[in-house]
């Protein structure tokens, strides 16, 4: 794993996807040193070669915000690819790297920080329907329950450009609060939350 001089470039993307696949899964089942020690080996290759940007996307969710005793490298990381993409024009990149930061601050007990972080990206991208949901999560965690309903409504608006599972996660919380606070939708977004109950 320490030499990758001989690979052709497209070896040593594949051999780069291996080893970051084979750490997420010894991250799942708590081997966390090893995983760590091992994308701590590739990250200089992966520096080098380009692939940084795509390496921190995959990493940061699947294994630094997901176990506790990470929970600092990965608001580091995040604050990395955060100015890594600060140059990008693409906003989705920008977007992705603020919600990993809001995300690991709220995971270190950080709120008021991590939500000062979402507004940030909420004024500069109002309508993006990631952002309206990962708002509204949080709305909901701190049991602000209009603002959550109002914003998974607003994240709705654009289902089209979400991933499938990310709106059924939203149709399942909106379900979830309509029945438990007896909060009435517009028409639309009623028809389909009990389109997506029917479904269930």
């Amino acid at each position: 794993m320490d030499d990758f001089s001989d690979l052709s470039p497209y070896s040593i993307i594949l051999s780069m996807e291996n080893i970051t696949a084979l750490a997420i899964d010894l991250a799942n089942i708590g081997e966390i040193s090893p995983a760590v020690e091992a994308l701590e080996k590739i990250k200089p290759v992966i520096k080098e070669k380009g692939f940084y940007l795509k390496y921190l996307e995959t990493v940061i969710p699947k294994v630094y915000l997901k176990h506790s005793e990470l929970f600092e490298e990965g608001l580091e990381l995040a604050l990395e690819l955060e100015k890594y993409t600060g140059d990008l024009e693409e906003k989705e990149e920008k977007i992705k790297a603020g919600i990993f930061v809001s995300t690991a601050l709220l995971r270190m007990g950080r709120e008021k920080e991590s939500r000062e972080k979402l507004e940030n990206l909420l004024n500069t991208y109002a309508d993006h329907p990631l952002v309206c949901f990962e708002y509204a999560s949080l709305m909901e965690d701190t049991g602000n329950i209009d603002k959550a309903v109002e914003y998974y409504v607003k994240a709705l608006e654009r289902k089209e450009e979400l991933e499938s599972s990310t709106v059924e996660e939203i149709l399942d919380r909106l379900a979830f609060l309509v029945i438990t606070h007896d909060i009435k939708l517009e028409e639309k977004y009623s028809s389909l939350v009990n389109a997506y109950l029917l479904e269930r």
